[in-house]
């Protein structure tokens, strides 16, 4: 069970690696080429597509790359008009070896779209058939790759009162998710 220590948190909060644990621990620009080769290899894997927030969604700062991995094909296609499917997000930690996985939708037309914004209670979701091999298969690979995933369970823990997390992602009271996936905006 992953419990974060009060120094861990105000280190994660300021944008500080967390090195208790084997970081991943490479410069913004090496770290983020990583990822890059990481989420190409999972398409080339798996047939899916993707769609992956590098830019901290446009604004502020992320703690996290979310990639967004979805089948083209329709298999898991929603019900909305234009292109509107189901997919797989994974939280790759900036500041850690850690990530997330969870379901989410997006849709987009010529001029509009909207997407899933990720959130503690999405980690682990995934429920749609045509999702569950998927999920699968980048699991094991990003494993593989030395990465480490956490579940809900070990992220749920409440953090102390005094640490503030700057993250529009969460509500009143802060959790571990919050300490590692946040977005200041």
């Amino acid at each position: 069970m992953l419990t974060l220590s009060n120094h861990e948190i105000a280190g994660l909060i300021r944008g500080e690696e967390l090195i208790r644990f084997p970081p991943v621990r490479r410069p913004t620009p090496v770290l983020e080429a990583f990822y890059t080769s990481l989420v190409k290899e999972i398409t080339h894997m798996t047939g899916c597509a993707e769609k992956t927030e590098w830019n901290h969604y446009g604004s502020g700062y992320a703690s996290f790359v979310d990639a967004w991995f979805y089948f083209p094909d329709g298999r898991a296609r929603g019900a909305l008009a234009g292109e509107h499917h189901h997919g797989i997000y994974v939280l790759l930690s900036r500041l850690s070896c850690f990530y997330v996985v969870g379901q989410g939708e997006k849709t987009w037309q010529q001029n509009s779209g909207s997407s899933y914004m990720p959130h503690l209670d999405s980690v682990d979701s995934v429920e749609h058939a045509a999702l569950l091999l998927l999920e699968c298969q980048i699991d094991l690979f990003l494993n593989a790759s030395g990465l480490k995933r956490l579940h809900g369970a070990e992220l749920e823990l409440t953090i102390s009162g005094e640490h503030k997390v700057p993250t529009i992602l969460a509500g009143a009271s802060f959790s571990q998710f919050d300490a590692l996936f946040f977005w200041e905006d």
